[in-house]
């Protein structure tokens, strides 16, 4: 009777310990500055899973961006920036198509049909993070209309913690 209570308090505190894991892993990194975003976006090209995203989040206003990384035909790699057309960014949505035309940056409206959310614009970066990182500096800039370089809170899903580079 006894080896089964202490098996139930290992499974307790086994289960408690993932649960813990789990929601650390759920937080966001605060306070990323510029040299932090390109290291979040180069970890994603590297070690992201297909679909696997970074969200860059201003934590004053809840304003983000956010870039998913894409593995295509031939195992191509690339990083995509996906902005929504939604009810808190309608009002960004002409000045960053107006940015993007101004940087002569190819973009493409890609439909959703779920509301409220009603398309994305979407930015192929390649596996250019500069260019990637460029368009966060930009768009918190010019578009969300900061002055400065803000820290911005970054969350991410489906990046390896391993050093290693994933193409799948």
């Amino acid at each position: 009777m006894t080896a089964l209570y202490v098996m139930l308090l290992i499974l307790l505190i086994a289960t408690g310990v993932v649960a813990l894991c789990v929601r650390a892993a759920q937080r966001p990194f605060k306070n990323v500055g510029p040299e932090g975003v390109r290291n979040f976006l180069a970890g994603l090209l590297k070690r992201g899973h297909d679909g696997a995203f970074v969200v860059f989040t201003e934590p004053s206003t809840g304003r983000f961006l956010q870039f998913v990384k894409r593995v295509g035909p031939g195992q191509t790699l690339g990083l995509t920036l996906r902005f929504p057309n939604a009810p808190w960014s309608r009002e960004y949505v002409e000045p960053l198509k107006a940015l993007l035309r101004r940087r002569g940056v190819v973009y493409a409206l890609t439909p959703v049909p779920t509301p409220p959310t009603t398309e994305f614009i979407d930015v192929e970066c390649g596996d250019d993070v500069e260019m990637a990182a460029g368009l966060i500096a930009d768009v918190f800039g010019a578009v969300f209309g900061r002055n400065d370089a803000p820290l911005l809170h970054v969350k991410t899903w489906n990046i390896s913690p391993r050093d290693e580079w994933v193409d799948e």
